[in-house]
């Protein structure tokens, strides 16, 4: 039996039926859970959305035994992150998706996990980077979720490449494989299972904190006369490392630096570097939100009224 027949053999376990719904297809899907008995979901495609780009894409927020709510703290710790940076996360994941969640109508054609980890490579995300993650540590679970399945990642410059067997016996890499992921239903639930799986999950978590969370807390704010100054400086309570971290996630490093620069700019036009650090970590929250409303970007909006009313510390 060639490789390429096992890998279609061994797809088989995902079981895809398929109904129409007029505009859109209904998928009901069944998987077997990496931790034991059979996990079932729905997906529709021709996602009703201003960001979709690919109508035969889906959403899938995930299912609750794939929460980020059921880790315990110990998860988190062994990726370095303490209780603030944990807070970031569990609340990022709230507006993004569970560890097995998946978007791909949108630009990035296939995103994955809690933070949504995007393949695509316009959006330039870390889904190949937590895959590569994954296979170099835990190389026999990657095999057993991904590699048996004919999908695997390889490393390459400027990001890892993630490449997949095709039905006709061809292997195909970047954008092309996160296509043809996000248009085959067996492979989007291969997915699906794969975020059921504790080590999975733990991966995410690590992947979430060297690739955004301590990136988020060295990241640079442009203030012209004053140079270059870091935004956890300026931005040092609980809250405000919060929203740090969500904007980098969301926006990457770039785009969320242009938006903090934007916000204290407009603050504190001209003040000294104590002045803006004397600055209120809820007033730069407050204006963030405001440049949202400007934007009508209900992302930023939403995002830091969550954390202004979420109960965060706003204690420098």
């Amino acid at each position: 039996m060639s490789n390429v027949q096992s890998f279609l053999n061994a797809r088989g376990v995902f079981r895809v039926s398929t109904t129409n719904e007029g505009a859109r297809n209904r998928y009901d899907v069944s998987f077997p859970r990496p931790t034991g008995g059979v996990g079932t979901a729905t997906f529709r495609d021709n996602v009703p959305s201003s960001f979709t780009v690919y109508k035969q894409g889906i959403t899938y927020a995930g299912t609750p035994t794939a929460s980020i709510d059921k880790l315990p703290p110990q998860a988190f710790a062994a990726a370095g992150l303490n209780a603030t940076l944990t807070k970031a996360l569990r609340l990022v994941s709230s507006h993004e998706a569970k560890f097995d969640g998946i978007n791909s109508y949108d630009k990035a054609i296939f995103s994955f996990g809690f933070i949504q980890f995007a393949g695509g490579s316009v959006s330039a995300g870390q889904l190949p980077n937590m895959m590569m993650l994954f296979k170099t540590k835990q190389p026999q679970m990657f095999q057993q979720i991904f590699g048996q399945y004919g999908i695997d990642v390889v490393a390459a410059s400027p990001r890892p490449n993630v490449v997949i067997w095709t039905e006709n016996g061809n292997q195909v890499g970047g954008d092309d494989a996160w296509n043809y992921v996000m248009l085959n239903k067996q492979l989007t639930t291969a997915f699906i299972a794969a975020g059921n799986s504790p080590i999975c999950m733990a991966m995410q978590i690590e992947q979430a904190a060297v690739g955004y969370v301590f990136p988020a807390l060295k990241m640079s704010l442009d203030l012209g006369a004053l140079g270059k100054v870091p935004a956890s400086s300026i931005l040092r309570s609980e809250a405000g490392n919060i929203s740090l971290i969500d904007r980098t996630i969301n926006m990457g490093g770039g785009g969320a630096s242009r938006l903090f620069t934007e916000a204290i700019t407009a603050l504190a036009p001209g003040a000294s570097l104590g002045q803006i650090q004397a600055l209120s970590d809820q007033r730069i929250l407050q204006q963030l939100v405001s440049i949202g409303t400007a934007r009508n970007d209900k992302r930023i909006i939403d995002r830091m009224n969550s954390i202004l009313n979420g109960g965060y510390s706003f204690a420098k």
